[in-house]
């Protein structure tokens, strides 16, 4: 494969957007621990008009949102993490800082058996792993159009998901 080459999903996407007239001048702090996928998405998202923060875990993230906060119109995160916060516990203490940020969970995991787990609550964004990016673009665009499920119970029983460890 000629590595100057876009992959085919690259190039689908990017004539989604030129047809679309969405507005993709937004921010996205994307935070996936699997590189091949936080590069392919990043890139993908990047193609597509949205500008990428990209972090390997929470903690990462935190940093980020540290510095670019005011910018970040979607939190896009895994929602089982290595380390000492989950996807889902980054997101409420985010969310807490401001509430008015657009949540996207994805997991290999399906929605049902999160929630079964005490995971998430049922009625969030989620975009279960794997994915085509045409879905994961779709989904975005939902989300940040306030299309996309609603998530009014995402701060429902808060402390159930706050994690006590810290980075």
């Amino acid at each position: 494969m000629d590595s100057n080459r876009e992959p085919s999903d690259l190039k689908t996407g990017r004539a989604a957007l030129e047809t679309s007239g969405a507005d993709t001048n937004l921010t996205i702090l994307i935070v996936e621990d699997e590189v091949s996928v936080r590069k392919l998405v990043t890139r993908f998202l990047t193609l597509n008009g949205y500008r990428v923060l990209a972090a390997d875990g929470p903690c990462a993230a935190l940093d980020l949102w540290a510095e670019h906060q005011d910018e970040v119109a979607l939190l896009l995160t895994d929602v089982i993490m290595p380390g000492a916060l989950s996807g889902r516990a980054l997101a409420v203490r985010l969310q807490a800082e401001r509430p008015a940020l657009q949540i996207l969970y994805t997991s290999g995991y399906s929605a049902e058996s999160l929630a079964d787990d005490g995971l998430l609550d049922d009625d969030i964004n989620f975009l279960q792993k794997p994915y085509r990016p045409e879905q994961l673009l779709e989904t975005v665009r939902a989300v940040l159009a306030g299309e996309a499920p609603s998530h009014q119970n995402q701060n429902q029983n808060r402390n159930r998901y706050v994690e006590t460890t810290a980075c």
